[in-house]
């Protein structure tokens, strides 16, 4: 009775009665986001007045784009926790990649959970160094925990340069604030000794939070809205700041590699995790696509007929017997048995077979067999 019990427990607990239901919605999310207007519509265009199935937090006059990002960092911490799927990572990654470059307008919540998710990731990314005696997940390694997290940390660091880069910066200040808001936590984690992150990965994001920072101290605003409102009158000097950090940056590469014993290597090395707005610009058309099988029926129909199979067995969805239509001749023998005898509202042909005379269809049950 206790391990029944406890099964139970389990399986309620999980948001998501069969994992095929993720990989299909991922998959269809993938695809959706490879489109070139979806992107920019989902975060500019598309508004949610409210969300009434998430459970979390009141969400009202939310963009599709800012639910789909919150949606996604709760399917990446789900899948770390809990599955560690390779595929699921992978797919959650390339949507939040290709949304990225268009993420405008960033929902409050979701920009306080997307920096929440980031710096819980990465703290969690460097015990799991430190267990490993300091070496670093390898790069094509994204099947591991190790390389997962790894994976996990890369991108959503991604996500937040591109949010927060020159051109969009300042339709992106609940980011902004959210990053000053948890500015301890990661200096935390990049200063630490056993730390995986070099100073090149955060670069750009800490200089952004030392600014706000200093205009937020600065006008001495305490409060959430008084905050928000010194960053909408300063824009230009945050949009400034990424300027003289990018001039610094490419000054303090160049006398590096002059000064570096391996010349070039250095060089080449320290400019390719370095990422520009430029760079990033450019990026905007780079998408990630979903790539077929050659026979996409063997990948497709056993998830979609677990997701059929998951979705009636559960109680989302709930028949009402009396509109059903698809077989109505089932309805009206079940009728004619409970009341009895043969409903007045048919008629009687010669083989004594009841005929609906309202839908036409015949109510004999040995029609059916």
């Amino acid at each position: 009775m206790s391990r029944s019990k406890g099964t139970e427990v389990q399986v309620m607990e999980r948001p998501f009665r069969s994992p095929s239901q993720l990989y299909v919605i991922l998959i269809l999310l993938l695809i959706f986001s490879q489109d070139a207007s979806f992107p920019t519509d989902s975060f500019r265009r598309s508004n949610i007045p409210h969300v009434v199935w998430f459970k979390e937090r009141q969400l009202k006059n939310i963009s599709l784009g800012s639910l789909l990002v919150l949606s996604l960092l709760r399917c990446i911490t789900f899948n770390l926790n809990r599955m560690q799927d390779p595929f699921l990572l992978s797919n959650c990654c390339a949507v939040l990649l290709n949304l990225s470059p268009n993420i405008a307008n960033l929902h409050s919540y979701a920009s306080m959970r997307l920096v929440s998710v980031l710096l819980a990731t990465m703290k969690r990314y460097t015990v799991l160094v430190m267990k490993n005696g300091g070496r670093v997940a390898g790069e094509e390694d994204v099947t591991s925990l190790l390389g997962m997290y790894s994976e996990a940390c890369r991108i959503l660091l991604q996500v937040v340069k591109h949010a927060v880069r020159r051109k969009i910066v300042d339709r992106n200040l609940h980011l902004v604030y959210a990053l000053v808001y948890h500015r301890r936590d990661l200096n935390t984690i990049v200063k630490a000794k056993s730390t995986p992150f070099r100073p090149v990965d955060t670069e750009k994001i800490r200089t952004v939070i030392a600014k706000a920072d200093e205009l937020i101290q600065g006008a001495s605003a305490r409060r959430a809205d008084e905050s928000m409102k010194v960053l909408e009158q300063n824009v230009h000097v945050l949009k400034g700041t990424h300027a003289s950090s990018s001039r610094g940056t490419r000054s303090r590469l160049n006398s590096e590699s002059s000064h570096s014993e391996g010349g070039s290597g250095a060089s080449v090395a320290s400019l390719d995790s370095t990422i520009s707005d430029s760079t990033m610009n450019g990026m905007e058309d780079f998408k990630f696509t979903y790539e077929e099988e050659g026979d996409p029926e063997t990948f497709f129909v056993p998830y979609i007929w677990d997701v059929i199979v998951s979705t009636v067995t559960s109680n989302t969805l709930e028949w009402d017997r009396m509109n059903i239509e698809v077989f109505p001749i089932m309805h009206h023998v079940e009728m004619t048995m409970e009341m009895g005898g043969i409903a007045g509202s048919g008629t009687v042909n010669d083989d004594e077979t009841v005929v609906n005379s309202k839908s036409g269809f015949a109510t004999d049950i040995g029609d059916v067999v």
